[in-house]
């Protein structure tokens, strides 16, 4: 009969901690817009479900030029919205950038949990009409310099002729 108990009591004590082991981390993240734009802003939320004493949630934004050439990691805290959402407004500062990655981290007494790094494609700046906003804006460049350059020897060959 005592054996029945202690069998029974450990049965029980391992049916309980199962359920807190299942209780794992959850942090859903979106961006706002969901197609961003290179150079304009976006807006981070993150939804942190499952985790208790929540101290402090960062996010870590790279914004890059393909997939291995970033610019400096921004790590900054998000704000509070209500009870486990969070949120950041973010500025992206490189009109050449072409990728975005970013990753959350959620701060408590029992440590750091942080989410997979996510990649979003950016979207290149269009002008009022449509076009992309590209090194060539239809402004004269090196076209001109050249010309001016041909005219020049064609002014001094024919100076020279005259002479």
């Amino acid at each position: 009969m005592k054996i029945r108990k202690i069998i029974f009591t450990t049965i029980i004590l391992i049916v309980l901690s199962t359920n807190i082991v299942f209780a794992t981390p959850n942090v859903d993240v979106t961006v706002d817009p969901s197609e961003p734009v290179a150079g304009e802003s976006i807006k981070v939320t993150a939804n942190v479900t499952n985790i208790d004493d929540i101290s402090d949630v960062r996010i870590i934004i790279e914004e890059c030029q393909g997939v291995n050439l970033c610019f400096e990691k921004t790590n900054v805290s998000m704000d509070s919205i209500a009870n486990g959402q969070y949120f950041y407004d973010f500025n992206l500062e490189h009109n050449d950038a072409t990728l975005l990655k970013y990753q959350v981290e959620v701060y408590n007494q029992s440590g750091i949990y942080k989410t997979e790094q996510y990649q979003v494609d950016l979207k290149e700046q269009t002008n009022n009409d449509g076009q992309t906003n590209s090194d060539d804006n239809g402004s004269p460049g090196f076209e001109i310099l050249i010309s001016i350059i041909a005219f020049s020897i064609i002014l001094f060959l024919y100076r020279k002729r005259s002479i």
